[in-house]
């Protein structure tokens, strides 16, 4: 009877064994199953993240875009503006910058023609009088 009992002590540790390593395997299959799974629905999860995050990034740019597109053309409008201020402004200061120098050149002009008529009137006068003494000298 002892050789049955370590025989039959044999065979249900075998069996045990047996059906402890069935058991581990299918544990083992079912946590790869799952891990493959678990990353699938991971990876379907994260490309939807990312054309999700692509969508809204698209879509805050375009509402950024309206402003920042209206910005710029009023920018450009007020330097326009500013521009053609500032040109009328200079226009006016080349204008008056124009009219003074005339200005001067004439009181210039006309210091000139004093001072012309002045020196011929001098010399003139210079003329006559020391015609009389060389006309008195060669007679």
């Amino acid at each position: 009877p002892y050789v049955e009992y370590i025989a039959a002590r044999r065979i249900q540790s075998m069996w045990r064994c047996s059906f402890q390593q069935k058991a581990y395997d299918q544990y083992v299959a079912a946590r790869t199953i799952q891990a493959l799974w678990r990353r699938g629905i991971s990876q379907k999860a994260y490309v939807e993240y990312v054309a999700a995050r692509k969508i809204q990034a698209q879509w805050r740019c375009c509402l950024e875009r309206v402003p920042y597109v209206e910005y710029i053309a009023a920018r450009r409008i007020q330097s326009m503006w500013r521009c053609s201020f500032q040109q009328k402004a200079y226009d006016q200061y080349v204008a008056a910058r124009t009219i003074q120098a005339l200005w001067r050149r004439g009181i210039s002009q006309k210091a000139y023609v004093e001072y012309v008529a002045a020196r011929k009137i001098q010399a003139q006068w210079r003329c006559c009088l020391e015609r009389v003494p060389y006309v008195e000298y060669i007679a």
